[in-house]
C-alpha cells in the first residue's frame, strides 16, 4: 500500500473524479477526510470505505467559503493529528 498511514483531505469527494480519488488513495491505505457540499454522496463513500476497512471523517463544507475551507484543515488535523495529502478537487 503506497499511502499506508497517510492523511488526504479531498474537497468535492462525494461524486465524480472525487470520489474516484477518496476510493483510491483509502484503497492505498490513506486515512480520508473527505468534504463536499452535500452530505448524502459524502455518506455513500465513508460507506464504500469503511466496509473495505478504511478510515475516513467526513465533513460538509464548500471550500469556497474561507470559514468552511478552515474547519475542513481543522478536523483533518483534529482526527488524524497531520495533513499529507490535498486534493483541490471541488
Amino acid at each position: 500500500m503506497k499511502l499506508q498511514g497517510k492523511v488526504a483531505l479531498i474537497t468535492g469527494g462525494g461524486t465524480g473524479i472525487g470520489r474516484a480519488l477518496a476510493l483510491a488513495l483509502a484503497q492505498e491505505g490513506a486515512h480520508l477526510v473527505v468534504t463536499g457540499r452535500r452530505l448524502e454522496p459524502l455518506q455513500e463513500v465513508a460507506k464504500r470505505i469503511g466496509a473495505s476497512g478504511g478510515q475516513v471523517r467526513l465533513m460538509s463544507g464548500d471550500v469556497a467559503l474561507a470559514g468552511d475551507a478552515r474547519r475542513m484543515v481543522e478536523e483533518c488535523l483534529g482526527a488524524f493529528g497531520r495533513l499529507d495529502v490535498l486534493v483541490n478537487n471541488a
